[in-house]
């Protein structure tokens, strides 16, 4: 019984202090949420159409994609012209709407572009815009959601806010924005609640293992 009594007493001081810590990073997180990109922002980047240079319909997008069990047709405006974007249940191909090449982003300074552009519709600044990296994953980038768009190009607005900005590799889609502020607050926020270090996250299995 001695022994017991020594562990609860024990075991409850690192334990006590986790809790405490999960209480303060779920306040922070009720104000703070961890980075996305709204509904709300991905419509109002949106550019408008150039009907000029649609020269092929749905069907021949989804023809032309080879793709199976087609559940979706999307066609939006891109920096480099219109773009089909035609989605499975597994995966998703997009297609240049004036040829029905393949439009998956190849480029810094495509991506940079179509940053750019995003930025301007959505009333930002990306006068002083530039590329930062290329990679599968960072911070802001770890959730499971994304893993069709890997990976991802981070465009900084440099602007007054600290926007940076996710280009897909596989769509051209803008898929994630964050700000400075947003970020700062969710290393002791969301990071730190969902223990959620790129490392660990990163690996969704360890990660899952690691949390239950």
């Amino acid at each position: 019984m001695r022994v017991l009594v020594l562990i609860h007493r024990w075991l409850s001081i690192p334990l006590c202090l986790l809790f405490v810590m999960w209480f303060a990073s779920g306040i922070v997180m009720h104000f703070v949420p961890f980075p996305a990109l709204t509904e709300a922002e991905r419509f109002g980047g949106l550019s408008v159409f150039d009907v000029s240079k649609v020269r092929h319909s749905p069907a021949e997008a989804v023809a032309a994609s080879t793709l199976k069990g087609v559940t979706r047709v999307r066609l939006w405006q891109r920096s480099d012209g219109p773009v089909y974007l035609v989605s499975t249940s597994t995966g998703m191909k997009a297609l240049h709407a004036d040829d029905l090449r393949a439009a998956d982003i190849g480029s810094e300074q495509v991506a940079l572009a179509i940053a750019s552009e995003h930025a301007r519709v959505r009333s930002l600044n990306p006068a002083a815009a530039t590329f930062e990296e290329l990679a599968e994953y960072d911070q802001w980038t770890v959730p499971n959601g994304l893993d069709g768009h890997r990976p991802l190009y981070r465009i900084a607005l440099n602007d007054v806010a600290g926007t940076e900005l996710y280009v897909s590799t596989r769509t051209g889609e803008i898929v994630r924005d964050t700000t400075r502020s947003e970020r700062a607050w969710n290393y002791v926020g969301s990071v730190a609640h969902w223990i959620y270090p790129t490392t660990l996250r990163k690996d969704w299995m360890a990660w899952n293992v690691t949390v239950w």
